[in-house]
């Protein structure tokens, strides 16, 4: 993710209807592309929703297919690929839709319940979505040797160890006005009430930290296995086009609350990786709490990107890498100025000729092993890029059920969700310990 100013309480720009005028305050050249990046990846992001809805009422996938079962409990899903159409063009996309099981009342009004699931969903899901695991307590305990002698000593660690998402809004668009602006330090994981984009904000991009991201090798569990950790974050575009609020949508369900995203891909990004979270060219994500009659919640979670073309870029140009280096250098030490000089570089250094490019060692890789062998690396040992986008899928999917299931603590925690005087300050503020 580009790293944003630190912004002051109060700070708006305005901007014309199309494009964006010279702010009344700075914004980082950063700023100022990530969101001219917002009206074509939100115009993407709902393309891409309504693509979805009629492919799935019509079975217009190419290919539709199970990834994932959990066991005793009421859930299904499918995943899928396709190719849909875009304002850029067709785009060959993947998805994954689970269907999981939430709570259900016991000897509570479906009425009050109904309602408490509608507050909870559009209005505080959002900023208890991340959690903190137990942590060892270290008082009292010598603080453990630096390293390498860490590795030998039986001090417990005080390390702080978070799973699921942590939303933080950045950046709104004022419905009516136009005017934009960005939310100050105080408010920025205090999330917005999901009903106010239809009211007062036309669109609101915010930044979802993905915690415990790490991709695991081998994948089979009983064997030896490589960890590599992930530091991933995604910038989202929230719309009301991503939102739902109906009571009594249909025969045998009494509510239907949805909140989601569109993907925003952030420009001008320096890692070697071309696919994943904060990397994705469009796509959306969907949450939507359904109450049936019988007061069972359940939530949908439809998850659509594009499939990648390649996993990693190694550049093979040294002028890119010099580039590179030069702009993390920026990034910490530099200014407005010098950042605007480097862009203005990397302009002139694009129009050269002649300039070698770079290759994906992973989907290269793939296709040598399955040449040399007959396509028997992919016959017999699931080495294909259709396969790693499986893998990919079932990596979201993990994700996304460990978030779903870890909030249901929270949900069940607070007494009576519709009484905001005795909902606790870390559930309001977004900011717990």
């Amino acid at each position: 993710m580009i790293p944003l100013d630190q912004p002051s309480p109060g700070d708006q720009v305005k901007s014309p209807a199309a494009g964006y005028a010279p702010p009344e305050l700075p914004l980082s050249p950063a700023e100022e592309r990530l969101l001219a990046n917002v009206d074509p990846c939100l115009a993407d992001g709902i393309a891409l929703l309504d693509w979805w809805r009629q492919a799935e009422a019509s079975g217009g996938f190419s290919e539709r297919f199970e990834l994932s079962r959990v066991f005793n409990r009421p859930d299904t899903g499918y995943s899928f690929f396709a190719e849909a159409p875009i304002p850029s063009g067709r785009l060959p996309v993947m998805g994954d839709v689970p269907w999981v099981f939430y709570d259900q009342t016991k000897g509570r009004d479906v009425g009050r319940w109904n309602r408490e699931v509608r507050e909870f969903a559009l209005r505080y899901f959002m900023r208890i979505s991340d959690f903190r695991l137990p942590q060892v307590v270290t008082e009292g305990q010598p603080k453990p040797p630096p390293a390498p002698l860490d590795l030998l000593s039986f001090c417990p660690p005080a390390t702080i160890s978070r799973e699921g998402f942590g939303y933080e809004q950045l950046f709104y668009k004022l419905r009516g006005s136009g005017g934009i602006g960005r939310f100050p330090p105080g408010e920025s994981f205090a999330i917005i009430d999901q009903r106010e984009l239809f009211e007062r904000y036309e669109w609101v991009v915010a930044n979802v930290q993905i915690f415990d991201f790490a991709l695991s090798f081998p994948l089979d569990p009983s064997l030896p296995r490589f960890e590599l950790p992930l530091p991933e974050s995604q910038l989202v575009i929230l719309h009301r086009a991503f939102v739902e609020d109906d009571a009594k949508p249909s025969a045998g369900c009494v509510g239907r609350y949805q909140f989601g995203y569109a993907m925003l891909r952030a420009p001008d990004d320096d890692s070697i990786l071309a696919y994943g979270p904060g990397r994705f060219d469009a796509g959306f994500q969907l949450f939507t709490f359904t109450v049936a009659d019988d007061s069972q919640v359940r939530v949908r979670m439809p998850f659509v990107v594009n499939r990648p073309r390649r996993i990693l870029d190694l550049s093979l140009d040294p002028l890119d890498w010099a580039l590179r280096g030069a702009r993390l250098v920026d990034r910490f030490l530099g200014s407005a100025e010098t950042a605007s000089w480097l862009a203005s570089i990397q302009q002139a250094a694009a129009r050269l000729p002649f300039r070698p490019g770079g290759f994906d060692p992973v989907t290269t890789g793939i296709t040598l092993a399955n040449l040399l062998t007959l396509g028997q690396a992919s016959a017999r040992f699931c080495i294909s890029k259709a396969d790693l986008e499986k893998f990919f899928l079932i990596f979201h999917f993990n994700q996304y059920y460990t978030m779903i299931t870890s909030s249901l603590l929270t949900w069940r925690q607070i007494p009576d969700w519709l009484d905001s005087e005795r909902i606790p300050e870390w559930v309001k503020s977004g900011v717990s310990s």
